[in-house]
């Protein structure tokens, strides 16, 4: 049997950086963290990234390729069964680059390429929503003014552009895990068709409400406080263990995010000129004010996980 192909640095690079991009955010990723996770330097990284943006710009182009394979599905649908199909395959493509959603509105303010990406991406998903309800009509499931194709599509666009922020506040420690995509993805593309409803013609509604419940799910578990408390606690006994000493800039956000997590925010007030580590101990601290316990021990737990 002929070997596979070893796959190319940039490719690992990519995959690297969307899979914890996907599980922390990609604004508490660093590039150093994705070359530790790949076991190459940063500086091997920065030869085929020169900036965090250059990363983040080919993974939007992937995004949209993959957009681009499935919206002109849109004009092929007839019925509600055709459009669970479509919805349910485009929440999965959002899902498969979701940091680019669970960040969106700082990604946008700091990248211009990103900014115009987007904004064609929303066109896009518009004209092909615009095209199912077309395709509805031209087969008889759907009682909608063509001139309401518009807004109606709109909406379900911004239904899918802000579904996983809801799903986040929905279960802040669990919804964004890789383990609750089906469920969540299930959900996302049943509140898109239930949009559709009120328009559909009555054996079409009546089977659309026979899926729905099938996107029904009760809501998320009480949080297990004993699990992330484990969890902290174990990141903090693997701080002292690390193979290398981070930087003082890494130093002082394990500092901070540990008194936060253990201690709120702070009280004490800033200490004098003449301690210039404790001064600066203080204004790391201090940063993260406002900061609930839960929200500093998982991103401890990350910081950790990254450095280990």
């Amino acid at each position: 049997m002929a070997k596979k192909a070893p796959r190319r640095t940039a490719q690992r690079i990519q995959e690297a950086a969307l899979a914890l991009f996907n599980r922390y955010g990609e604004p508490n990723v660093s590039t150093s963290q994705i070359a530790g996770e790949l076991g190459i330097s940063p500086g091997n990284l920065h030869y085929h990234y020169p900036a965090k943006d250059g990363l983040i710009n080919s993974l939007f182009e992937q995004y949209q390729l993959a957009l681009a394979g499935l919206l002109p599905a849109a004009a092929d649908v007839r019925d509600v069964e055709d459009a669970w199909f479509f919805l349910h395959s485009l929440f999965e493509r959002i899902w498969q680059y979701r940091f680019l959603y669970r960040d969106l509105n700082l990604l946008l303010s700091r990248n211009r390429r990103l900014e115009s990406g987007i904004q064609q991406a929303l066109r896009d998903q518009t004209a092909a929503l615009q095209a199912l309800l077309q395709g509805l009509r031209r087969h008889g499931a759907v009682q909608v003014e063509p001139d309401d194709d518009a807004g109606l599509a709109t909406r379900q666009v911004v239904l899918l552009s802000y579904w996983l922020s809801f799903e986040y506040a929905r279960d802040p420690r669990h919804a964004l895990e890789p383990e609750g995509v089906q469920a969540a993805v299930l959900r996302g593309a049943g509140h898109a068709l239930g949009l559709l409803l009120p328009y559909l013609v009555p054996a079409q509604q009546a089977h659309l409400r026979q899926l729905l419940l099938a996107y029904e799910s009760p809501d998320p578990p009480e949080p297990r406080m004993s699990d992330l408390k484990a969890r902290f606690e174990a990141a903090v006994a693997d701080s002292k263990n690390l193979s290398e000493r981070p930087d003082n800039m890494t130093l002082l956000k394990i500092y901070a995010l540990y008194k936060q997590a253990t201690q709120g925010d702070p009280t004490e007030p800033r200490p004098g000129f003449s301690d210039m580590v404790g001064r600066a101990k203080c204004d790391a601290w201090n940063a993260l004010k406002g900061k609930s316990a839960d929200e500093a021990m998982q991103e401890y737990i990350a910081l950790i996980d990254s450095l280990s």
